[in-house]
C-alpha cells in the first residue's frame, strides 16, 4: 500500500509517452492517412496462423484502436506528432471499412461499432464535431445492416459486445432508436441460448469444444453482463433471469483446485487425452470473469453468489499478477497478458476501496518499466510469438493504455469493461424514454 501512496506516478506517463512516440515513428503514411505493420491472427489455407500485414481499421487490432490510445495520450502530452498520428489513423480507419469481414461487422472489438466508438471518443477529446458526426453515422450504418449478415453472439465479435456500447451511445447522443437495436440483439441472445436444468449457455465459436465456453470475450460471462445491462435500462426480468441462468452455468464450471474457470476450447481435438485448460486472462479465465462479476455486482448489489465469484476472481488474479513480478512475463498485452489482468485489479481497487490491489498493479507497471521501458527492449506482445506489435488489444498501444490508466485511472475509461452507461454508479440505471 505504501508503494502506491508514495509513488511518483509520472513514470507511468513517461512510459506511455515513450510508447506513443515509438508508434509515431513507425507509422506508414499515405497523404493524410497513416497505418502500421503488425501481426494478426487469420486463416491461411484453412488454418489459423499469425500473419504480418498492414493494419485493418478495427478497434481490436487496427488503426482505430491505435488512434484511441494516442488521443488519450495527447490529452496529457500535447505532443503535435501524436496529434498528427491520431488524425492520420482516424482517416485511415474511416477510409478502409471495407477491410472488415462481413461476419464481423456487428462486433464491437472487430466491427463498425468499435471503429465508431473509438472515433467518437477521439472526437470528444479533440473537439472534432465532424468526427463525432462521422462516428454516429457509422453506428447508424451498422444498425441498418440486414440481420442475415450477423453471425456472432459473443462479446468480442457479436451481440454481447454491441449491447452495452449502443446503450451508452444512445444515452450520450439521444438516439433512442439505438435502444431498439440493442433490445433486438438481446432478444437474439435469448433465442439462441441453450437451456439445460435451469442453466444456459451459448455456442459462440465454430470449433471443437468440451462444453460451451465460460469467460468474458467468447463465453457466458460477457453475454450475461450484456443482458444485465439491458435489464438496467429496460427493467425487463427476462434479461435478468437469463443472465442469472448463465451465471449458474459458469458457477458450476468453477474448479476448486485451480481456483479458476476452465477454457473449454478443444485446441487438440485429435488427441483423445485432450482436456480443458485454464487461462489467466481477460479473454479466458478469472480476470475477465472478474470484470463481468464486478459490473454485475454494481447492477445487482445484493446478489451474494455474484459477490463470491468476484472475490474468487480478484484473489486468484492478484496472486497471479504478484507472481509475474518475480518471473518472466510472457505477454504484456491487454487481451491475454498481464496488463489486461491488472485492469481487474485497478477496477476492483476503485469500486471496492482496495488500495492493496492498486499497489500490485503499480508494482507490475514498475516491473514493466524496469524490463522493457528503457534500453530499447521489446515489449512482449500477445501475437507473433511475443514479437512487438503496435495494436490495442495485442500490442503496444494497449500497453500504453495500461500505463495511462495507472497514471490517471479516473481520467480515461476502461477499454476492457465498457459499461452500458456513460458514467459509473447509479447512472447505469437511468431509463431512456
Amino acid at each position: 500500500m505504501s508503494l502506491s501512496l508514495n509513488l511518483d506516478r509520472s513514470i507511468f506517463l513517461t512510459t506511455a509517452d515513450q510508447i506513443g512516440c515509438d508508434l509515431c515513428r513507425d507509422a506508414i503514411w499515405d497523404g493524410r492517412r497513416c497505418t502500421w505493420m503488425g501481426w494478426s491472427k487469420e486463416k491461411v489455407a484453412g488454418q489459423w496462423g499469425d500473419v504480418y500485414r498492414s493494419m485493418s481499421p478495427d478497434l481490436y487490432g487496427g488503426s482505430s484502436g491505435i488512434a484511441l490510445f494516442l488521443a488519450e495520450l495527447y490529452r496529457f502530452t500535447q505532443d503535435k506528432q501524436q496529434l498528427r498520428a491520431v488524425e492520420g489513423a482516424v482517416e485511415h480507419a474511416l477510409s478502409n471499412l471495407q477491410m472488415i469481414q462481413d461476419g464481423l461487422v456487428f462486433g464491437f472489438y472487430t466491427g463498425y461499432l468499435g471503429v465508431a466508438y473509438a472515433i467518437i471518443r477521439v472526437a470528444e477529446i479533440l473537439g472534432r464535431e465532424d468526427w463525432i458526426a462521422a462516428g454516429l453515422a457509422l453506428v447508424e450504418r451498422m444498425c441498418q445492416r440486414p440481420r442475415s449478415e450477423q453471425t456472432m453472439l459473443d462479446l468480442l465479435s457479436g451481440s454481447a459486445g454491441v449491447i452495452p456500447v449502443l446503450l451508452q451511445l444512445a444515452q450520450r447522443y439521444d438516439r433512442p432508436n439505438w435502444l431498439g437495436v440493442a433490445e433486438e440483439q438481446g432478444r437474439y441472445l435469448i433465442r439462441t441460448a441453450e437451456v439445460v436444468d435451469g442453466r444456459c449457455s451459448w455456442r459462440t465459436l465454430e470449433m471443437p469444444v468440451f462444453a460451451n465456453l465460460t469467460g468474458y470475450s467468447h463465453g457466458v460471462a460477457g453475454i450475461s453482463i450484456a443482458l444485465l445491462e439491458l435489464d438496467a435500462v429496460l427493467d425487463d426480468p427476462i434479461y435478468r433471469d437469463t443472465a442469472l441462468k448463465a451465471w449458474r452455468f459458469e458457477a458450476d464450471m468453477f474448479d476448486q483446485t485451480q481456483q479458476n474457470w476452465p477454457d473449454n476450447r478443444n485446441i487438440h481435438p485429435a488427441n483423445p487425452a485432450s482436456k480443458p485448460g485454464f487461462c489467466m486472462a481477460w479473454c479466458h479465465g478469472a480476470p475477465g470473469i472478474g470484470m463481468a462479476r464486478l459490473r454485475a455486482c454494481e447492477l445487482l448489489p445484493d446478489h451474494q453468489g455474484l459477490r463470491q465469484d468476484l472475490e474468487r476472481a480478484i484473489s486468484v488474479t492478484a496472486h497471479s499478477t504478484a507472481q509475474a513480478l518475480t518471473h518472466s512475463i510472457q505477454h504484456f498485452s491487454l487481451c491475454h497478458g498481464v496488463a489486461g489482468n491488472a485492469e481487474l485489479l485497478c477496477l476492483a481497487a476503485m469500486a471496492e476501496s482496495r488500495p492493496d490491489l492498486f499497489a500490485i498493479a503499480d508494482q507490475l507497471g514498475l516491473r514493466g518499466v524496469e524490463l522493457y521501458g528503457s534500453g530499447g527492449a521489446v515489449w512482449p506482445c500477445g501475437i507473433g510469438n511475443g514479437a512487438e506489435n503496435p495494436n490495442l488489444m495485442l500490442g503496444t498501444a494497449g500497453i500504453g493504455h495500461f500505463y495511462l490508466r495507472l497514471y490517471a485511472q479516473q481520467a480515461l475509461p476502461s477499454i476492457l469493461l465498457v459499461r452500458g452507461s456513460s458514467f459509473l454508479g447509479d447512472a447505469a440505471t437511468k431509463k431512456i424514454k
